[in-house]
């Protein structure tokens, strides 16, 4: 070889070499636009500042930042600008401006389509006014947990979030942000203050009746009728049948059923809803079931589920009940091991767990259900394992070597 061919190797070598930096430095660049920041967005007209505690103290107690921003700046910013944030929150600014919601939210409702598609994690929405409670109520304690796990959920799914309080709003412009991600959204301005939790989240978990009750009008808006692709975490219980009209048998994402009256929960319980969530791990029952996962085939599965307050005392002062010692049903309701079921006793944390393999590849879907203290079987989110098989090595070949 000759050293000029030598060196026009060794240039085209560095310059390979350069390209492929150049195209990782870019490929970098891109994915680095989309990180989150470790911040929530909050819009300035949603906002208590003056509040001792508001959504930006809770979001600190969390270890997030905080970014305010007025109508002008909001309206500046691009969808990738919104999808740094961890979360964006509208929250509850002590009901002031509360008689028109089209003035409050003007600047989100003017660019639904920008923002809106930058929030694909966890959605916390609530009809309480919990900063004002916070500060003013008789149950501040509690008023001020909501506001800190509702921001922890909007801000833990992994990609851009939302936390939305609908406050003491009049109208229902504010409708139209919940219509934006999913129609079929209506609502009343009822208040109740006895709320009981229905659902279930990981990251909700000790967000319960005490925590939502008994702020003196705990709640001011009954959720009528609501996009399926959202959980019901709680609902408002004293409240008469007609207040409580409620959609409770939603059809497929974005469909609103036609049947009518209070929302019925799995634990039996009626009333109309006021908490709703959207993201992954969430169940409409007392029982969760983590997580989606893969494995090839033969090796193991590992399912969790919880079991959380599988049905409180009455109202004024609702206790939990132990969730240790109840009896789990694994089912695996379709896939390649539909059918197979097995059982476990939860332990004092509401926690049980099963192992299981397969000898074949495929997606089994599991749910997850245990009967409560009134007899109610209560079912869990369904979540799929997925069994991979190893593609087969291609056959060897041995050309045959001839000798001369």
């Amino acid at each position: 070889m000759t050293l000029a061919v030598r060196r026009s190797r060794a240039v085209l070598a560095v310059l390979v070499v350069a390209a492929l930096a150049a195209a990782l430095l870019v490929v970098g660049s891109a994915k680095a636009s989309h990180a989150l920041n470790g911040k929530v967005l909050i819009l300035e007209s949603t906002f208590a500042s003056s509040a001792a505690i508001n959504e930006q103290t809770q979001a600190q107690s969390l270890g997030l930042g905080a970014d305010v921003v007025d109508d002008t700046q909001w309206a500046a910013m691009t969808a990738d600008q919104f999808a740094q944030y961890d979360a964006i929150v509208f929250g509850d600014n002590e009901c002031d401006n509360a008689g028109d919601p089209a003035v409050t939210l003007a600047a989100p409702l003017a660019n639904l389509s920008t923002w809106v598609p930058a929030v694909t994690g966890n959605i916390f929405f609530s009809t309480a006014d919990a900063v004002y409670h916070a500060n003013n109520g008789s149950n501040e304690a509690g008023a001020t947990l909501q506001i800190t796990k509702g921001l922890a959920f909007a801000a833990g799914g992994g990609t851009t979030g939302l936390y939305f309080s609908s406050s003491c709003y009049d109208g229902d412009a504010w409708l139209n942000v919940l219509d934006a991600f999913s129609p079929g959204w209506s609502a009343n301005s009822n208040s109740g203050d006895a709320i009981h939790v229905t659902g279930s989240a990981a990251l909700l978990a000790g967000l319960d009746d005490a925590s939502l009750s008994g702020y003196s009008s705990s709640v001011h808006h009954f959720i009528e009728s609501w996009a399926s692709d959202f959980t019901v975490y709680a609902i408002a219980t004293d409240v008469n049948t007609d207040a409580a009209a409620a959609d409770n048998q939603a059809g497929g994402v974005g469909a609103t059923a036609t049947v009518t009256g209070p929302y019925t929960a799995q634990d039996g319980s009626t009333g109309a809803p006021v908490v709703l969530i959207r993201g992954a791990n969430t169940s409409p029952s007392h029982i969760l079931l983590q997580d989606d996962q893969t494995h090839p085939v033969g090796e193991t599965a590992h399912l969790l589920a919880t079991v959380t307050n599988p049905n409180l005392e009455e109202q004024p002062q609702p206790t939990a009940l132990p969730v240790d010692g109840i009896t789990v049903t694994f089912t695996a309701v379709s896939g390649p091991n539909a059918g197979r079921t097995a059982q476990g006793v939860t332990d004092s944390d509401g926690n049980v767990s099963i192992d299981y393999t397969s000898a074949v590849g495929g997606s089994d879907v599991w749910q997850a259900s245990f009967v409560d203290t009134e007899q109610h079987t209560e079912t869990s989110n369904q979540v799929t394992v997925t069994w991979t098989v190893a593609p087969a090595a291609a056959p060897l070949v041995i050309a045959p070597r001839f000798t001369g």
